[in-house]
């Protein structure tokens, strides 16, 4: 696996694959190709489709500032990836000095298209899968953050470090501003309304998911700005990780050591999950990024929590699960069918756009408890646990669906206790 410097990168958002993948293209243009006069970039596939938004052309321009420079959308052309570049480079004569194309991969990293030369950094780690980092760590009595200061790059702590410093400016910068996102689409930023919405009444979980949510915002309203953000592991997923510590360090009165142990932690899962599957949106759709994000900082959180490495490994697996997206179509397929659903009708609180706590007189929710279990079987894209049913201790239900001592005490013999 690569450095942890590769999975986090400080740049400019508002994407890893479409913004600071070309930046870092026409930085390695820059730096090899110093005569070239004259550049014609051209954008296939995703990178044509939605470089407008991702201010991709910007990007290039500012870039090779100092270049003549055209830049080509080519719509139709196919390749073999959706984020695929290529550059014709002319020096003072405008002859042809070269042409590169290079693949956009997702969290800011490129790779030629070429398959005999590549970007890609030297693997610092002999690991490939979390069960060999396991048991390297139990075998060695060591932490994951140990494991990440043993082998990575000598001055990755300082690294994490200066990550840590952006993505905390990143929020304070995003709480700070109003108005209007640049895209045309006339989105109005969130963060700051929501940080201020404070309510009297407030529920302690709800005003937590405010807090955390308006970090979150906050950071994600800077990269769609163009601001400066930490691929974590993308920038489209940049604001789960940094809201999270952000929130923890205050509630807890962490140290920043501790944090930046915690930034390492979850850097190994981030790096499990780039190695052994993708964190590109568009390449393997939003899960590889938001739920990459949130089996990140789900191993951070149970880090800091001072759990085992075992239970760090199960908090992260169940970041990606809980974010996992299920298609309409099937559920409602499988609601539709005869099965033995036992549904509990729920008055849910929630914060509605202003940030006010709302507490609905009307049903809002409901509580499948059978359904997830059905949809393992019935389903082929579908990654849940499934428990025993008989030692599963809450909620604890009778013959009709109701609680009671007796259920209780009957569930309870069946597990071997009796009171």
């Amino acid at each position: 696996m690569e450095s942890l410097k590769q999975l986090y990168k400080i740049g400019h958002g508002p994407s890893s694959s479409h913004t600071m993948g070309p930046e870092t293209a026409c930085k390695y243009i820059l730096a090899n190709y110093p005569t070239a006069k004259k550049i014609i970039a051209y954008l296939f596939g995703s990178l044509a489709l939605t470089g407008k938004g991702h201010l991709t052309d910007h990007i290039i321009l500012n870039t090779l500032k100092e270049k003549e420079v055209e830049i080509i959308f080519d719509y139709k052309k196919e390749t073999k990836h959706p984020n695929t570049m290529s550059f014709e480079l002319f020096d003072s004569e405008n002859q042809l000095i070269e042409k590169l194309t290079f693949i956009s991969i997702g969290g800011g990293s490129i790779v030629f298209e070429s398959e005999n030369t590549s970007l890609v950094p030297t693997n610092v780690f002999p690991f490939s899968s979390f069960e060999q980092i396991k048991q390297y760590c139990i075998n060695n009595h060591i932490s994951l953050s140990e494991l990440v200061y043993k082998y990575d790059d000598s001055s990755v702590k300082e690294h994490l470090n200066e990550v840590y410093e952006v993505m905390q400016n990143s929020i304070k910068n995003g709480l700070n501003k109003e108005g209007e996102l640049p895209g045309g689409l006339h989105v109005l930023r969130k963060a700051k309304q929501l940080i201020n919405s404070k309510d009297e009444f407030e529920l302690h979980d709800i005003k937590e998911l405010r807090m955390v949510s308006s970090y979150a915002f906050a950071v994600s309203e800077e990269n769609a700005s163009g601001g400066l953000i930490v691929t974590a592991p993308t920038c489209g997923a940049c604001g789960v990780l940094p809201a999270v510590l952000f929130y923890l360090k205050a509630k807890n009165n962490l140290s920043k050591e501790r944090i930046v142990d915690a930034l390492a932690v979850a850097g190994i899962i981030g790096n499990v999950i780039k190695t052994n599957a993708s964190i590109s949106g568009a390449f393997a759709g939003c899960q590889s990024e938001v739920g990459s994000a949130c089996s990140m900082a789900a191993a951070a959180v149970a880090f800091l929590n001072n759990q085992s490495i075992e239970e760090i490994e199960a908090e992260s697996v169940l970041g990606v699960i809980l974010n996992y997206l299920f298609r309409v179509k099937d559920l409602e397929e499988i609601v539709s069918k005869e099965m033995p659903l036992h549904i509990v009708e729920k008055k849910i609180p929630y914060m509605n756009e202003a940030g006010e706590t709302v507490k609905p007189e009307a049903v809002n929710g409901y509580k499948y408890e059978s359904l997830v279990l059905d949809m393992i079987h019935m389903l082929d894209s579908c990654l849940v646990f499934e428990v025993v049913r008989e030692k599963e201790f809450a909620p604890i239900k009778n013959a009709t669906g109701v609680d009671s001592v007796e259920s209780a005490r009957e569930l309870l013999k069946f597990n071997g206790v009796e009171l």
